[in-house]
């Protein structure tokens, strides 16, 4: 059976969406009158750039459907500061053909992580480009681009394909419309989506990303393993050429459940540097290189470390103040007043919209199947 989500009544206190509603209990929105479950969807954003609203799971799905979504946007393209804040700050993923919302929140020890992980890959292209030679020059041309927003889908307003994602990393060469390599970092709620995200990437990029890898990290044990995907091509029942995202490892240990490193000699992140951009732009380009599992390993400690250092211990060198010294702080600026006439009206809307949905639902329902 189907659950529904609501919103505390407490303007400080926002209860988002708790899980994916398979078979959502209203019909698809057939008007311009926003649903409950955008208005919920809303608020819990409004509060979350306040700071007051925080997702128990880094990987947080909501169904929603595509007509829902072109309506949250609207709305938040009405609030300035909102769309300001979700173009710049807030992460999230959607695919109208599964009408699947994602809200990514990743914690402090994903960051920690990644940002090794990247600082490694910079170095090893670092080495390529220090070589006066064609690969060296290939690699002068690859960029990091952190989370890069992609627009996958043929979007046309309500109708079309929505595919948008906000990956973990992408790296990028100068001269292509799409990243050559996708990094995404998953974990219990995350890993079962994988290798969607992998078809989405591949496949709706018509093969022009040219790798994405999964870095699995399971918190119940130490584990942690890499998996990647590529393109290729399969001939179908019919004798026509299909692009599938093909799983070349398929997670791949380089973390044990006790904490220790493969130290076979091919295990860890491997990428070829034609990896990092489209086939035209790399033909003939040779090398790759190994982030070995010794490194990945020890980048995880390191992570795992610092947040038990600022989480249980409190432990780390830090500042104090001058004995007998004050802080002093800015005053602080009057909230807008568009924030509590938001409030207002979103509650308003609200009411209207549950009264409205209330009875749809009751025709719904008893409508022949």
């Amino acid at each position: 059976m189907a659950m529904q989500y609501h919103l505390d009544n407490r303007p400080d206190k926002v209860t988002p969406p708790s899980i994916l509603i398979k078979n959502p209990l209203t019909p698809p929105p057939t008007d311009s009158r926003p649903t409950k479950r955008v208005l919920e969807i809303l608020e819990f954003i409004s509060q979350r750039k306040r700071g007051r609203a925080v997702l128990k799971s880094p990987w947080h799905k909501v169904k929603l459907h595509h007509a829902e979504y072109h309506q949250l946007l609207t709305l938040l393209e009405k609030e300035e500061s909102l769309w300001v804040f979700v173009e710049t700050k807030l992460r999230y993923d959607y695919n109208s053909l599964t009408e699947t919302l994602v809200l990514r929140m990743p914690t402090r020890l994903h960051e920690k992580f990644l940002a090794n992980v990247v600082l490694e890959i910079e170095s090893k292209l670092r080495a390529f480009r220090a070589v006066e030679s064609r690969s060296g020059a290939f690699a002068q041309k690859i960029k990091y681009c952190g989370s890069e927003r992609l627009d996958l889908g043929g979007e046309d307003n309500n109708g079309g394909t929505t595919i948008r994602h906000d990956p973990d990393l992408t790296f990028e060469h100068c001269d292509a419309l799409w990243p050559g390599v996708v990094i995404e970092l998953s974990y219990s709620q995350k890993r079962k989506d994988l290798p969607h995200l992998a078809d989405d990437y591949i496949v709706e990029s018509d093969g022009s990303i040219r790798v994405v890898v999964g870095l699995d990290i399971d918190y119940e044990t130490k584990k942690g393993t890499v998996s990647m995907w590529r393109p290729r091509y399969v001939t179908n029942e019919q004798g026509q050429l299909e692009l599938e995202a093909a799983q070349t490892l398929n997670n791949q240990v380089f973390r044990d459940d006790f904490g220790r490193p493969n130290l076979s000699q091919d295990a860890g992140l491997k990428l070829e540097l034609r990896d990092f951009a489209p086939e035209v732009l790399a033909s003939g380009i040779s090398g790759s290189f190994l982030i070995d599992s010794a490194t990945l390993c020890g980048f995880l400690d390191e992570a795992e470390e610092s947040e038990l250092k600022k989480n249980k211990q409190k432990r780390g060198i830090r500042h104090h103040l001058i004995p007998g010294a004050k802080r002093r702080r800015r005053e602080e600026t009057p909230p807008e007043q568009i924030n509590s006439e938001d409030e207002r009206r979103y509650a308003d809307e609200e009411r209207r919209v549950e009264a409205r949905e209330s009875a749809d639902d009751s025709s719904y329902h008893s409508s022949p199947s």
